[in-house]
Order: C-alpha cells, then sequence, then structure tokens
C-alpha cells in the first residue's frame, strides 16, 4: 500500500482496513460503472461510501484505518492523518457534503500548518502526494488565490536550490520527480480561471475567480492553437481554428 511519504504510510497506519484505499477503491468502482455501464459496480461503490461516512470517523476527521478483534467486527484505530481528509474530498465525497469539515480543511490545514500547535494529533501531508490531492481540491472549488500562495510557498524553495520540484518536502528521495510536472497544470488551471477543458466536445470551462495578475499560456492542441492571456482578472481566449466554445 502506497498512501504518501508521511506518517499516513507507517505499518500502523496502513494494517488491517486502510481507508484511503477503500476511497481511492470506491472512485474506481464508480469511473469503471460510468465506463462499462454496470450498475452493479455503482451499486458497490455506494455501500463503500455509506459504511465509510457512517462508521470511520472520530468526530470531523476520517481514522486511516479499521482492524479486526476476535469476533470479526472492524474497530476504528485512533489513526488520523491529513493525507486521509484529502482523499475523502478527492475520492469519497465533495464540499456540499460536509461544507463546514471541508472549510477546517481549507482553513487550518496545508503546508504552512504549524504542525506542533495546530492538531499536533493529526500528522501531516507530504508533498507526494498529499499535497497535491489538497491543491486538487482547492482548484476544484475555486479557490485559485490559495492554490497560487500555497504553491509559491511550498515549491518555490525547491526550484530556487536545485532547480527541480521534489518527490519529498525534504531531500530525502528523489529531487526531479516526474510526478511534479503535474503542478504545471494546477499552476495555469488556477491563473486563467480553468474549470476544465473537455476535449471531446472541444468545450473549455472557465469559473469567475481567475487571479488578478499579468499572465499568458499558450497550447497547440494538433491542428488548433489556444491562447490564454489574464490581464489583471480578465480573461481573453484566441484560437486559430476557433474549435472550442467556451463556456463562463
Amino acid at each position: 500500500i502506497m498512501i504518501e511519504w508521511s506518517k499516513a504510510n507507517d505499518p500502523e497506519y496502513i494494517k488491517g482496513v486502510n481507508l484511503p484505499s477503500n476511497m481511492l477503491y470506491k472512485k474506481m468502482l464508480e469511473s469503471a460503472s460510468f465506463l462499462l455501464n454496470d450498475n452493479n459496480l455503482l451499486l458497490k461503490a455506494n455501500k463503500i461510501k455509506t459504511y465509510i461516512l457512517k462508521n470511520c470517523r472520530q468526530g470531523n476527521f476520517f481514522v486511516d484505518n479499521l482492524l479486526r478483534d476476535k469476533d470479526n467486527n472492524l474497530l476504528k484505530t485512533s489513526n488520523i492523518s491529513e493525507t486521509c481528509q484529502y482523499y475523502a474530498f478527492n475520492f469519497l465525497l465533495d464540499k456540499k457534503e460536509d461544507e463546514s469539515f471541508f472549510n477546517l480543511l481549507v482553513e487550518k490545514f496545508g503546508p504552512n500548518r504549524d504542525y506542533e500547535k495546530v492538531y499536533p494529533k493529526i500528522c501531516k501531508s507530504n508533498v507526494f502526494i498529499g499535497d497535491y490531492l489538497r491543491l486538487i481540491i482547492l482548484l476544484k472549488n475555486g479557490y485559485n488565490q490559495k492554490v497560487y500562495d500555497e504553491t509559491i510557498s511550498y515549491f518555490y524553495k525547491m526550484a530556487t536550490i536545485t532547480g527541480t520540484l521534489w518527490e519529498h518536502d525534504s531531500t530525502f528521495a528523489s529531487l526531479n520527480h516526474g510526478f511534479a510536472s503535474y503542478i504545471l497544470n494546477i499552476i495555469i488551471y488556477a491563473t486563467f480561471g480553468i474549470k476544465d477543458i473537455d476535449f471531446s466536445s472541444k468545450t473549455i470551462y472557465l469559473n469567475s475567480t481567475p487571479l488578478k495578475i499579468k499572465a499568458e499560456v499558450s497550447f497547440n492542441i494538433k491542428n488548433n492553437c489556444l491562447n490564454f492571456k489574464n490581464d489583471n482578472g480578465v480573461i481573453r481566449i484566441t484560437q486559430k481554428n476557433n474549435e472550442f466554445k467556451i463556456i463562463y
């Protein structure tokens, strides 16, 4: 089981029934149900979600794992990681289903948290993959300025020290990690207020919270060139063949 580079991957957190893995499994079943048009897979996914929401929380927080007693009953541990909460909001539920807890994660957690003073019993996330999951959640919910601020505060130091982005938040592991390139997607989507680009229907969806900065980027997609320009929060998109429709 690989959850991420943090205490969330220690043996006491992953043994028994690991909940981040099951949250991811639930999302896989849901996606497979859609792709294969198999409602049985969706029923199984919903059953996993219902069980976790009902049985796997201490207060607001999801525990990382369950252990079986001698009678085969699943019991909650006291292991809680920050990363497990990000798995939950990526693969299990969304902001609307638990807005107060979502807001708590946004405001009180993240890479700038004082781990010794703010929820010290909840182990912190690492860059791979917990902090990426956090940025994806923030981006998906329109917190573009927070994405921008956290990206600079967390990744800029890496770039200035080695000219690369790391797998770990220290020099413990790879200092030039391929997965780190995903931060470019996050930066571009936040900068230009992009919610999604649907290539099958050739549709670009924008949100209402682009950053108030000056920036420009171009993409070459087959025979079309898309140019995004941000002029202090005003987004302009030009394209070579006008193939993409734009929805605000």
